[in-house]
């Protein structure tokens, strides 16, 4: 720990995160819509496995570290599909998980889908006193041991995609929290230079009341459908590089390092990103899954 300063922050920084609508900002979210939208379940028509690993602040005590499993498919009536989405983030002596059932319905357009989507599950949150390192022991604020609630939740989104082009709007969670939602809107499109070159750019906003504005912009490109290089810039927050290498028709990998910006960038070696996904192509007649 080269500043104690900084453990502070971190502290201060994983109190308001987990005890409000937090969500983990993975660096790579433009791979997984799932972990946005609940109205991304089934849009690659096909089984879809992802797992995500988030090392954030490399360096710094207590920093967070995220992981999260994503599976979604469409059933037999193309109409709707199902997914499952399980997440875990510790921070400090806070730990963070959700599990979540999802539901979603596609209307097809003329050259497009249109998709309702719906999650409920379970949100759990911990602060575990008894790993305090303190020097007053009979001090009573530190006399109780780890604390956990476990709530009901169930969110929304709404998600649009033609050949070229996606957008999306979801809250992640109506109930089980308190204050004002979270709200979530992404997007991107495909910009093809050449037979071998495909540009895509996407966005993401999330908003919450008496909280910064949280927007990121980045810029992927695609070499033959194997090769993904992408950089990327979070407002007053950090910049990212990224790959994503397709190692045979189903099975991707990716990796991402992002860099924060501000006073907390002094303290730490960045952000580093893995991922893996697996797609069982079972169906032909997906509207570009390689991208998105």
């Amino acid at each position: 720990m080269k500043n104690p300063l900084a453990h502070i922050l971190v502290l201060a920084t994983s109190v308001t995160g987990v005890f409000a609508q937090h969500r983990t900002s993975y660096a790579q979210y433009m791979f997984n819509g799932l972990l946005l939208n609940p109205a991304y379940a089934g849009s690659h028509d096909a089984l879809n496995l992802t797992a995500l690993y988030r090392n954030q602040w490399a360096g710094i005590e207590g920093a967070p570290k995220a992981i999260s499993f994503t599976a979604h498919s469409p059933l037999k009536k193309q109409k709707m599909s199902v997914g499952l989405t399980v997440e875990n983030e510790e921070t400090g002596l806070f730990n963070h998980s959700h599990a979540l059932a999802i539901y979603s319905y596609r209307i097809k357009l003329k050259n497009s889908h249109l998709a309702f989507g719906l999650q409920a599950g379970v949100d759990s949150r911990s602060f575990n006193r008894d790993q305090l390192r303190i020097r007053d022991t009979d001090d009573p604020l530190y006399a109780q041991q780890a604390t956990r609630t476990t709530v009901f939740t169930a969110g929304t989104g709404l998600y649009f995609y033609a050949a070229r082009f996606y957008a999306g709007a979801a809250v992640p969670a109506l109930t089980g929290v308190t204050g004002s939602p979270l709200i979530q809107v992404h997007g991107g499109g495909l910009l093809p230079v050449s037979a071998d070159l495909i540009i895509k750019p996407s966005f993401l906003v999330r908003h919450l009341e008496n909280s910064p504005l949280y927007t990121n912009v980045s810029v992927t490109t695609y070499y033959r459908e194997i090769f993904g290089f992408g950089a990327g810039y979070s407002h007053n927050s950090s910049w990212l590089v990224y790959a994503d290498l397709k190692l045979n028709d189903q099975l991707s990998f990716g990796y991402a390092h992002e860099r924060a910006l501000g006073p907390i960038a002094g303290f730490n070696s960045g952000s580093h990103e893995v991922m893996l996904r697996y797609l069982f192509r079972y169906r032909i007649t997906a509207i570009n899954p390689r991208y998105f």
